[in-house]
């Protein structure tokens, strides 16, 4: 899974899929390395290596960097990121509580995946 593989669905939710974008990709890869370092920080299982020690985790620089987290964390990433564009431009109460839906939906998916 690389960012592309977020960026796309996590467009789509922001109501961001036409060019020009309101939220460029360097937004969206700032958002996919900060979830994807909460994910490792609360579940650090995801970067074992072969000997079952803690790898590392190398953080995202383009739209096709691969990602280090398995692929079923995929809809995670997606609410997080979509959290982390709204939380900039949230302007108003109703905007800021969007960006919460999806921010507590990432903290569930990340427990049940």
């Amino acid at each position: 899974m690389n960012v592309r593989n977020i960026e796309q669905p996590a467009r789509g939710l922001l109501n961001d899929a036409k060019t020009p974008y309101r939220w460029k990709s360097d937004d969206i890869i700032a958002g996919v390395d900060e979830g994807e370092a909460l994910l490792v920080g609360e579940r650090p299982e995801l970067v074992l290596s072969d000997e079952n020690t803690i790898g590392t985790r190398t953080s995202p620089t383009t739209l096709t960097s691969n990602l280090t987290v398995p692929d079923r964390f995929k809809p995670a990433l997606i609410q997080y990121v979509v959290y982390f564009c709204l939380q900039f431009r949230a302007e108003d109460k109703a905007e800021r509580e969007n960006a919460a839906v999806h921010l507590a939906e990432f903290e569930r998916l990340v427990k049940i995946l």
